[in-house]
């Protein structure tokens, strides 16, 4: 099923409802991952996720953003501000990096939740002073998500009615996008604009039915911004100069 059609979208941006508000619009700093969905088809019926999106979070943990794209048809890109949270899971053994979100809309579910090690430190200012953040480079988790379509009077044209999916999601750090929103402190309503200029740059228009996000330009990066450190013997993530990657064909040809 087409991510047009009402079932991805429908579910993601009504996340925002469940979830406090304040938050995305204060100034703050970002981390930026590029989250790719694979559908489980064994498990899956009349469900068509979309490709990917960019989570854009607080550096220090809160209330997080999503821009959710598909180049199914064309490139297209949904916001769903504020629809997802970001925090540190900790103990005294371990600590791991935690987005997660959960919606129902009548007969539709979705929730979904994905993490990763604190295996990298990224430096940032806030009020003109320097500070570091244990990141994770990479984030790994599950969606579910499902519609009765109850109150739907007949099956669709091919018979189908009904939906249950699953899918992976795996996030990278997208280390420029990252450097270009931490240039100046700004609000959430601020980065959204710039990602999407950059995803506008590429091709990308807003999804019917999105939330209207006004374009910002991009500000320049110092040649000097400092790369997140990473421990060894982990592997530094990929550090893409293209934006975005689009087609997961382009992602891999541009990671090699």
């Amino acid at each position: 099923m087409s991510p047009r059609s009402g079932y991805p979208i429908s579910f993601f941006m009504l996340l925002a409802a469940l979830l406090l508000g304040g938050g995305a619009s204060l100034q703050a700093q970002w981390l930026v991952y590029d989250i790719r969905f694979q559908a489980e088809q064994e498990s899956s019926v009349n469900f068509g996720p979309y490709s990917g999106a960019y989570l854009i979070a607080p550096i220090e943990g809160g209330v997080a953003s999503m821009i959710f794209v598909t180049e199914d048809g064309g490139r297209f890109y949904a916001v769903a501000a504020s629809s997802a949270r970001y925090f540190i899971a900790t103990n005294m053994a371990r600590r791991r990096s935690v987005v997660s979100a959960l919606s129902q809309n009548g007969t539709s579910q979705v929730m979904y939740q994905a993490g990763g090690d604190l295996n990298s430190t990224m430096s940032y200012t806030v009020g003109g002073q320097r500070r570091g953040a244990r990141v994770s480079l990479d984030l790994s988790g599950t969606l579910l998500a499902s519609d009765t379509e109850a109150e739907a009077q007949v099956p669709g044209p091919d018979g189908s009615i009904g939906m249950v999916g699953s899918a992976t999601m795996k996030g990278s750090l997208r280390v420029d996008l990252s450097r270009i929103l931490n240039q100046t402190e700004m609000p959430m309503s601020e980065a959204l604009g710039v990602v999407v200029g950059l995803l506008e740059k590429y091709g990308y228009q807003a999804e019917e039915g999105s939330t209207a996000v006004e374009p910002v330009q991009a500000p320049s990066v110092p040649a000097t911004s400092p790369d997140p450190q990473t421990p060894a013997p982990v592997e530094a993530a990929p550090d893409n100069s293209l934006f975005p990657p689009g087609t997961r064909e382009e992602m891999e040809r541009l990671q090699r």
